[in-house]
């Protein structure tokens, strides 16, 4: 989350916006079903 922030600060000095949005995703581990999150990063 940190990382996230520093680097939204960071381009936004070069004029670059950017979102970052969280997506629950299903994943196969060996036949066993678990789930993760997956931020989605998007240029406004």
């Amino acid at each position: 989350m940190k990382a996230m922030v520093l680097a939204r600060r960071y381009l936004q000095e070069d004029g670059i916006d950017v979102i970052f949005y969280p997506e629950f995703v299903d994943l196969d581990f060996d036949g066993r079903l678990v789930t993760a999150i997956k931020i989605i990063v998007e240029q406004r």
